[in-house]
């Protein structure tokens, strides 16, 4: 299933499914057929699955726990809780700062950009 889409840049790479075909072709047409039903909500989405996440926000459901053993914070995407669990319970601290003779890191984007404007 390959998109003839002019100058697309998946058109050497097919997909394995035709559903994967479909949804991709969303991202040319603009198309959101998946939309919020709350009232006076007019959020609409090419995925299914963003919309499923989006009605969390609605419902403050969040099935995603932390799974760092004694913290019980909880997120309605699986995204949310790995940010968590990286930049709270990880000593890693990837984000770097590039400033000569500074030795800072940290383990979100945002601090580091809050240390580089000081």
């Amino acid at each position: 299933y390959v998109c003839g889409w002019e100058e697309c840049s998946r058109e050497e790479k097919p997909f394995k499914a035709q559903y994967m075909l479909v949804v991709h072709m969303r991202r040319h047409t603009g198309e959101k057929p998946h939309k919020c039903t709350f009232e006076g909500c007019f959020k609409a989405y090419s995925r299914l699955e963003n919309l499923k996440t989006h009605l969390r926000s609605h419902t403050g459901e969040k099935p995603y726990t932390c799974e760092y053993p004694g913290c019980s914070k909880a997120f309605s995407n699986a995204s949310d809780r790995a940010k968590h669990q990286n930049r709270t319970h990880s000593n890693e601290k990837p984000y770097v700062c590039k400033a000569p003779g500074c030795t800072k890191r940290y383990t979100d984007p945002s601090s580091l950009r809050k240390h580089v404007k000081t």
